[in-house]
């Protein structure tokens, strides 16, 4: 009630509380993504004599710079991420290209790993660019029925709080010193996943 909240705090790095908000909108998401994994419509034969069939993968990414989480302090994204889960049908991937960052794919896993790291929303008159990850598909057998596995993003807006909440003062009692009231805020991607069309 009244917005104070005491302790004494134990050494070294604690949780002083979790809360829960109940926001009337959600955020949206400051980043724009957009996946497609595509096949061709003919199998061929490989170079191994297995029925083979091409496909393509293309992620097209930008900036919201109307996003709520890019207000106020918040003015660029960092550590943005994306992965490219591919299925098990897909037997090769080649020729992955970005306009940004870099990409790594791992085979083990069947993964596309693309790290944009810190992205700029843009200004007014000077928009934040759209970036691009393509590149080439090798299925096996003819055109996989299932669905594609969603792609994940992550990223995190320094300065930005989706509760709003904020610390006004600290207060010390019993040292002979004033203290530093330094907070920062982050806020981070959970599990934020992007439907393949």
């Amino acid at each position: 009630r009244d917005r104070v909240i005491s302790f004494v705090p134990p050494d070294g790095n604690f949780e002083l509380m979790r809360y829960r908000v109940r926001l009337e909108a959600p955020p949206h998401p400051p980043v724009a993504v957009v996946p497609q994994i595509s096949y061709g419509g003919g199998a061929d034969e490989g170079k191994d004599g297995a029925e083979t069939t091409p496909g393509s993968v293309m992620v097209h990414v930008s900036v919201r710079a109307e996003s709520s989480l890019l207000r106020g302090g918040a003015n660029c994204l960092e550590d943005v991420s994306i992965e490219v889960p591919f299925t098990r049908q897909v037997r090769m991937v080649s020729d992955l290209r970005v306009t940004a960052g870099r990409v790594a794919y791992d085979e083990h896993e069947r993964v596309a790993r693309w790290h944009l790291g810190r992205l700029d929303p843009g200004r007014p008159g000077r928009p934040a660019p759209a970036l691009t990850l393509t590149g080439r598909l090798e299925v096996s057998g003819p055109r996989p029925r299932s669905e594609n596995p969603p792609v994940r993003v992550r990223w995190r807006v320094p300065g930005a709080s989706v509760s709003g909440l904020e610390v006004a003062g600290l207060s010390v009692g019993g040292v002979g010193y004033r203290p530093y009231k330094g907070v920062r805020t982050v806020t981070r991607t959970g599990n934020y996943f992007v439907r393949c069309g």
